[in-house]
Parts: C-alpha cells; sequence; structure tokens
C-alpha cells in the first residue's frame, strides 16, 4: 500500500518531467550528458538544497528588520541560483556568481552574526 506522501512524490515527480519537457525540451533520459556532467549537475541542485534548508532553518520564528532584510537578500539568491540552467552560458553563469557573492557579502554587513562560522573545539579537526 502506497502513502499518500509517496503518491505525492510521484505526482510531483511526473509534474517536474513535464515542466522540464516544457522548459529545456528534454527530460533526464537525454544522452548528451557524461557522467561527470550528471554528477557535477545533481552536486549543484544539492548546494541550492542545502541553502534552502539553511534559508528555512534560519528564518523560523523571528521577525526582526534585519533578519527579514537578509531573508529578503537570500531568496533573490536563491531565485537566481534556481535560474542557472543547463542552457546558461558560461559568461552567464559568473554573472550569476558575482552578484551571488555581492549578496552574501551584503548579507554579512547585516546580520554578521548569522554568517559568523564557529570554531570548533580544539583537537576535533583532528579527529576527523
Amino acid at each position: 500500500m502506497e502513502s499518500n506522501t509517496s503518491k505525492r512524490i510521484f505526482e510531483d515527480l511526473v509534474s517536474s518531467d513535464i515542466k522540464g519537457k516544457q522548459e529545456y525540451g528534454v527530460t533526464v533520459d537525454r544522452e548528451d550528458y557524461s557522467k561527470e556532467e550528471w554528477l557535477q549537475h545533481a552536486y549543484e541542485e544539492v548546494l541550492d538544497t542545502a541553502k534552502y534548508l539553511k534559508r528555512a532553518l534560519d528564518t523560523s520564528g523571528t521577525k526582526s528588520p534585519h533578519k527579514a532584510a537578509v531573508d529578503i537578500l537570500l531568496e533573490l539568491d536563491a531565485g537566481l541560483n534556481t535560474e542557472i540552467g543547463t542552457e546558461t552560458t558560461p559568461a552567464e553563469r559568473m554573472a550569476f556568481k558575482k552578484v551571488s557573492v555581492l549578496i552574501l557579502e551584503r548579507c554579512k554587513k547585516i546580520d554578521p552574526e548569522r554568517f559568523t562560522i564557529p570554531t570548533p573545539p580544539q583537537g576535533v579537526l583532528a579527529t576527523l
């Protein structure tokens, strides 16, 4: 017996195939990518997912103006990153990356505590 969640995931997969075919003229059954290109594309998608998850975690339950401003900038950054696709030229990718860097730098200035990477306790890195 299928769960309702599994059914909804299946529907999302089918919908994604249809959208991909309409927007890009191909599905993931395309054969013009090498294994390395598929892995790179998947890696970039995982990075986007990490950004979305981090944003969701960072924005839960807070209404400060600084946090709201940063949230808007991060949403803009996520939107730009989702626009990068297989049809994007290297020059466009570079432009998106520059804008993304500028957005993240502004976010660090607005809310430095949120973007501070904690230093691990001494000896933790040595055990990894």
